[in-house]
């Protein structure tokens, strides 16, 4: 089939077709267009080797959630350049970068993903220069539909930031649900001699006539400090930074506060305040639960 736009001579791949091409078969290599096309096709099998080799990684490595997948850092930047670059590419490209939000889905497995619409490969390198830069980027940068944004040994692809945890408060005993994060706080109250205190991050206990009946559920806020139990106060910041909590999710994590003082960094740290002793009567015990999870007395 013939067409009128084949001969005007606007368009790039006339001016080739008509003019660029005749010129080098004449001038320097009369079968110029059949070397073309064996260069095409042996650079087709090493982009398609490439990313059968990246995909692998990105398998191996990635850990995916609603809209957001995390890469370890330090392995990203083992991989060569160019299997890194393209593993950032099709991780965006899984997540619906540059697709309409009506076509994203709300969460992508990582072998059964279909890729759609990719981010270009000029823009995977990019971003990978920015991530494995030394120093590491502070704040989140944005490439085409994604925000990149890396914090210790890891690096976050994200299509939108997660929700900030939100105040609450809490009735001692009661429950409160924290959606942002999925979980719920629970508080219960048991007699102390008939109470083995737990030896698990998620719950924690203190003495309940220590404490007031009412706790408040919050986010971290600029200047925290936090007198840990057995040890000399200090910001809260450089808690989280030793913990190695990435700086996504450092504002939801639920601090537990009593009248104006953090009792307790949830699943990571105590405070001081209302330790047990032998003179405790009764036990308030705090439970950080997945949401799901109905209260169920021990």
């Amino acid at each position: 089939m013939e067409d009128p736009t084949n001969q005007d001579p606007k368009f790039l791949r006339n001016r080739v077709r008509h003019e660029l091409l005749p010129l080098l078969a004449e001038s320097y290599n009369p079968e110029i267009a059949t070397a073309l096309v064996r260069v095409a096709a042996l650079a087709r099998d090493a982009v398609g080797a490439l990313d059968r080799l990246a995909t692998a990684e990105l398998d191996r490595l990635a850990a995916w959630d609603a809209g957001a997948v995390t890469l370890p850092l330090g392995p990203l930047r083992a991989l060569p350049r160019q299997v890194a670059a393209e593993a950032l590419r099709q991780a965006a490209a899984r997540l619906g970068s540059g697709a309409p939000s009506s076509q994203r889905t709300a969460r992508l497995a990582p072998a059964t993903a279909a890729h759609r619409a990719p981010p270009l490969r000029a823009w995977a390198h990019r971003g990978l220069r920015r991530v494995v830069a030394t120093p590491a980027p502070r704040r989140p940068f944005r490439l085409g539909g994604v925000t990149l944004e890396v914090s210790g040994p890891w690096v976050r692809l994200a299509l939108a930031p997660l929700p900030v945890l939100e105040a609450r408060e809490v009735s001692v005993p009661g429950r409160v649900e924290l959606p942002e994060i999925a979980r719920a706080l629970e508080a219960r109250v048991v007699d102390a001699e008939r109470y083995a205190i737990p030896d698990e991050p998620a719950r924690v206990a203190f003495d309940a006539d220590r404490l007031p009946t009412r706790l408040l559920v919050r986010p971290r806020r600029a200047g925290d400090r936090l007198a840990p139990f057995g040890g000399a106060e200090r910001k809260l910041k450089d808690l989280l930074i030793d913990a190695k909590v990435p700086r996504w999710e450092r504002s939801r994590i639920p601090l537990i506060e009593a009248a104006g003082e953090i009792v307790w960094v949830a699943t990571l740290r105590r405070g001081a305040a209302a330790p047990i002793t032998a003179a405790t009567r009764r036990v308030l015990e705090l439970a950080l639960v997945p949401l799901a999870e109905p209260h169920a007395d021990r």
